[in-house]
């Protein structure tokens, strides 16, 4: 229901637009966040898989994106042993048969280093329905939104 709605008003926006505007919010819902990451506050720290979900089910799904990860044992330097990091990318094909990905990585300012996302692996999420955790920050999303709203009329 949440994601019918969300989808009718971002039909002009563009994914990085909305990754920001999602991590905004994330930002003030240390809730969502599993407590081996801490959710602290302002910080987007393990809300990559949820914001990454709700991108993809709201917008990158019909424009090509895919979920992706990595994994500590393909990014030692960025990530604890066990943890792992989503994002979205998207690829093109040159004439070369050159492989080029478009990434949208929404929570990549918590990181000192970048992360080096030509070397994560495309896969699916843990389900084919939105989670409990990406449909509450999209509830976020829209609240916010109407507020907005309703201080501009």
């Amino acid at each position: 229901m949440q994601t019918a709605l969300i989808k009718l008003e971002e039909k002009h926006m563009k994914i990085h637009e909305l990754a920001t505007e999602y991590g905004e919010i994330a930002k003030l819902r240390p809730d969502l966040v599993q407590p081996k990451y801490g959710g602290e506050k302002g910080s987007l720290r393990g809300h990559c898989y949820i914001l990454t979900e709700a991108l993809w089910f709201t917008e990158g799904r019909d424009d090509g994106w895919k979920p992706a990860y990595l994994n500590s044992k393909t990014w030692p330097e960025g990530l604890m042993p066990g943890e792992t990091h989503w994002y979205l990318r998207r690829s093109f094909k040159s004439g070369d048969n050159i492989t080029f990905y478009e990434v949208c990585d929404p929570t990549a300012e918590q990181f000192d280093i970048e992360p080096p996302h030509w070397e994560g692996r495309s896969c699916g999420f843990q389900s084919k329905h939105l989670s409990k955790r990406a449909e509450s920050l999209l509830s976020s999303v829209l609240a916010e939104r109407l507020s907005k709203e309703n201080t501009h009329d």
